[in-house]
C-alpha cells in the first residue's frame, strides 16, 4: 500500500489557534513554553522573579488584587505599585520606589485603592480612586509628595500625554494644561468630555498611543482624539461595542494598546486607532486577566491567577509557565510567579489530510532540534467520537517514530523535556489510505490521497 506525507508547518507560524478552527486549517490547539517566530517555534525566555520585589512572599494572610504588584519603569527611576488585603482587612494601595537592582528605597506611599501614576519628568503624578498626589522625582522616597489641590476628584488611571495629565473624574475624561497639571480654564488648554457609560464605575482605563488616548470603560471602548481646529481640545469617536474585562485587562507601550473585552476577545489597538479582534474567548472569557508589555521581547504577557500567554500581533499566542503582573524596560526581570508545567507542549488542532474515510498514520517527523521529546497520536473515526489518544513514544535521534493509528481526524500531541533547547518548523506525518470506499473513477496521479499542504 502506497505511503504518503503531510507536512503540518503553516500551523507552526501563529501560535494557538484562535476559537473558529476547522480540519481544513493547520493551526494549534496548545502551545506551550514556545513562542512563534514567523518561522515556526522556538523556546520562551523565563523572566526572573527576584525575591527583593515582593513584599509579602513570606507574609501569611496577606491577599492580592489581579495584575498585582505592577512596575512602572520611567525615565528617572521606578515604581512598584501594589493593590492588596493585609490579614482579611479591606483592600489597600501601596507604591514603592524600586532601582534597578531590584531593591526598595525608602517607604511605601499608602493609597485607598487602585494606584498609577503619570510620569512628567520633573515630577510624577500618582492617582487612586478619589484621591491625586504630586510627587518630586529626585528623591528616594514619598517625603516631598503632596496632594493635588484641584477641583476634580480623579479616578483609576491617569497619562501623560504630550505634557497633559489625561485622567478621569467619574464619566468624564479630563485634561489639564500643557506642562503642567492645572485644569483652570485661564490658558484655554484643559477641558472635559462625557464619556457615555452605562456602569456606575465610569472610567476603568486611560492609555496612551501614536496618535491620541484609548478610554476603556465595561461598557465601551473609546478614542480620545486631539484636534487643532478651531481651538486646541479634544475629540471622541467610540471604537469598539464592548467593554473592558478588568481594571487591569488594558495595557499600552505609549504606541499601541492591547486589552481584553468583557467577552474574552483580545483587542488590538494600533497607533491610529485601527482595531483587530482575536477571538480567545475560548481562553480568556471565563476568568479575569491583565496584561503586561515587555520593551524587551517584545511581547504583551496576559495573566490570569491559574494561567499565563505572552502575545505577539504579528505572530500570535502561546501559553506560558509563568503569570507577569510587571517587568522592567530594560531587563526580563519584574513581578510574577511560576506555575508548575515547564515542560514544552504543542497540539495540533483536528486535521483530516484531505480525505474523509479511514486512514493510517505510519510515523511521524518533527524538525528541527529538539533534545528529549515524545509524540503521541489523539484520534477518533467520526465527529460523534470521544478523542482517543496512542501511547506516548520517545522520538529517536533522527526526531521520528513510527507507529500505526488509525481514524478519520489526528490530532499531534508533542512534549519537549527541556524547550530552552528546541525549535520546531514543521511536523511531517506519513500515512496510508486504510478506506477505499469513497474513492470514485481512474486512479491516476496525483496519487490517491495525497494531500496539498
Amino acid at each position: 500500500m502506497r505511503e504518503f506525507e503531510y507536512i503540518f508547518d503553516v500551523g507552526l507560524l501563529k501560535g494557538i489557534g484562535e476559537r473558529r478552527q476547522y480540519v481544513v486549517e493547520q493551526t494549534l490547539e496548545k502551545c506551550h513554553n514556545f513562542k512563534p517566530i514567523g518561522q515556526g517555534l522556538v523556546a520562551k525566555e523565563s523572566i526572573e522573579f527576584p525575591a527583593s520585589l515582593d513584599v509579602f512572599r513570606s507574609v501569611s494572610d496577606v491577599e492580592r488584587d489581579l495584575g498585582f504588584p505592577r512596575i512602572v519603569d520611567i525615565s528617572n527611576k521606578c515604581y512598584l505599585l501594589d493593590y492588596y488585603s493585609p490579614q482579611f482587612n479591606p483592600f489597600m494601595g501601596a507604591v514603592y520606589i524600586v532601582n534597578k537592582s531590584t531593591n526598595i528605597l525608602g517607604q511605601r506611599f499608602e493609597v485607598t485603592n487602585y494606584p498609577d501614576l503619570a510620569d512628567f519628568g520633573k515630577f510624577t503624578v500618582i492617582t487612586s480612586k478619589g484621591e491625586s498626589y504630586l510627587s518630586g522625582v529626585y528623591s528616594d522616597d514619598f517625603s516631598n509628595t503632596n496632594q493635588l489641590n484641584i477641583d476634580y476628584a480623579l479616578g483609576y488611571c491617569c497619562c501623560n500625554f504630550r505634557g497633559q495629565l489625561v485622567s478621569s473624574s467619574s464619566r468624564y475624561a479630563i485634561w489639564s494644561n500643557i506642562g503642567d497639571v492645572s485644569f483652570n480654564k485661564v490658558k484655554n488648554t484643559s477641558g472635559d468630555i462625557y464619556i457615555p457609560s452605562g456602569n456606575d464605575v465610569g472610567i476603568v482605563g486611560i492609555k496612551e498611543v501614536d496618535s491620541g488616548i484609548v478610554i476603556a470603560t465595561f461598557d465601551g471602548i473609546w478614542a480620545l482624539i486631539p484636534v487643532v481646529s478651531p481651538v486646541s481640545t479634544y475629540g471622541l469617536r467610540r471604537i469598539y461595542p464592548s467593554g473592558v474585562q478588568t481594571v487591569r485587562a488594558i495595557e499600552s507601550n505609549n504606541k499601541e494598546a492591547l486589552l481584553i473585552t468583557s467577552d474574552g476577545k483580545l483587542l488590538y489597538i494600533s497607533g491610529d486607532f485601527q482595531v483587530k479582534e482575536f477571538d480567545f474567548s475560548h481562553l480568556f472569557g471565563s476568568e479575569a486577566h491583565s496584561i503586561v508589555y515587555s520593551k524587551v521581547d517584545n511581547l504583551w504577557y496576559i495573566s490570569s491567577s491559574k494561567a499565563g500567554y505572552c502575545f505577539n500581533p504579528q505572530f500570535g499566542l502561546s501559553s506560558i509557565n509563568q503569570t507577569v503582573t510587571g517587568i522592567y524596560s530594560d531587563a526580563l526581570i519584574g513581578c510574577g510567579k511560576v506555575l508548575n508545567e515547564c515542560k514544552g507542549i504543542i497540539q495540533t488542532a483536528p486535521f483530516d489530510l484531505g480525505y474523509s474515510g479511514i486512514k493510517t498514520i505510519t510515523g511521524i517527523e518533527i524538525g528541527k532540534n529538539l533534545g528529549i521529546a515524545y509524540v503521541s497520536v489523539l484520534f477518533r473515526a467520526n465527529q460523534k467520537e470521544k478523542w482517543k489518544e496512542s501511547k506516548s513514544i520517545r522520538l529517536n535521534n533522527f526526531n521520528a517514530v513510527g507507529f500505526p493509528v488509525a481514524g478519520s481526524e489526528f490530532k499531534i500531541r508533542l512534549e519537549v523535556l527541556n524547550p530552552s533547547e528546541a525549535n520546531i518548523d514543521y511536523i511531517k506525518v506519513r500515512w496510508k489510505m486504510s478506506d477505499l470506499r469513497n474513492l470514485r473513477g481512474v486512479y491516476s496521479p496525483p496519487p490517491r490521497g495525497q494531500y496539498a499542504s
